[in-house]
């Protein structure tokens, strides 16, 4: 189930008041997510306002959907990173991109989706099929949309 706060969070670009800690504003020049010694983190060279958000029993709670780690958003750009951070199983994380994009994408219509898997083992190669067919996808509803399985990332924002 998805937060019923989370549109007025994002749009509103702050926690609110009553609203579970599932949100951490920042203007920091690097936001880094962690988990289990592996991180994700983005260059933020302007230090625009980022919205980090735990998505795993954070804005969507229950046992009836996989979904992603993280979500980091950033409102002047409009770009939201999906992010999911595994040891091994970069099939299952694409999994968890895909249905927490489905889940939550209507209330970021005006964002443009960039999706990041950062996996410690079995990096896919990037023709490999199932990736190809995601990004294809990803694509054909957003210009510039980015699906990425890494062993590490430098994004730039």
């Amino acid at each position: 189930m998805v937060c019923k706060g989370f549109r007025n969070c994002h749009t509103s670009r702050q926690k609110i008041r009553n609203c579970n800690s599932c949100v951490e504003v920042s203007n920091t020049s690097k936001p880094t997510v962690k988990e289990n010694r592996i991180s994700y983190s983005i260059k933020n060279k302007n230090k625009q306002t980022s919205l980090t958000y735990v998505v795993d029993n954070g804005i969507i709670r229950g046992v009836d959907h996989v979904r992603c780690d993280y979500l980091m958003m950033f409102p002047s750009c409009q770009k939201a990173f999906y992010i999911e951070l595994k040891s091994q199983g970069w099939k299952k994380a694409i999994k968890q991109l895909e249905n927490t994009y489905k889940l939550i994408h209507s209330q970021l219509n005006e964002y443009t989706p960039h999706f990041r898997a950062v996996v410690m083992q079995g990096v896919p190669r990037t023709n490999y099929v199932r990736l190809s067919n995601i990004t294809k996808l990803i694509r054909s509803r957003h210009e510039n949309a980015t699906v990425m399985i890494k062993s590490r990332f430098n994004d730039v924002v």
